[in-house]
């Protein structure tokens, strides 16, 4: 897992310096990309007032495990999602994917 910082809306746009602080923060999670790797990021939850998540990386060609993953965790925490506000009924992304 690899822990992701939470910034306040449009600090990203604010100054170059803010930006680069930001982006300083993300070299696990731009480094999946270019080495191909499956991840997802999942919340978990708020602190602060600022959502909390984590990524989830793995080995090439194994989506599956990272979305097995993904729904321990979720099962484990809850259901945290604006989208679906924990509505029941809702599907999740991963319900509707590779089984």
């Amino acid at each position: 897992m690899v822990p992701t910082q939470p910034f306040k809306i449009g600090n990203d746009i604010k100054s170059r310096d803010d930006f680069q602080r930001i982006l300083a923060g993300y070299p696990l999670t731009m480094g999946a990309n270019v080495l191909g790797l499956p991840a997802l990021a999942l919340p978990v939850g708020i602190a602060n007032g600022l959502p909390q998540g984590v990524q989830l990386i793995g080995p090439r060609f194994y989506e599956r495990l990272c979305i097995d993953a993904a729904q321990a965790i979720e099962d484990r925490l809850g259901v945290i999602s604006p989208i679906t506000n924990g509505m029941p009924g809702k599907k999740r992304a991963w319900d509707l994917s590779l089984k």
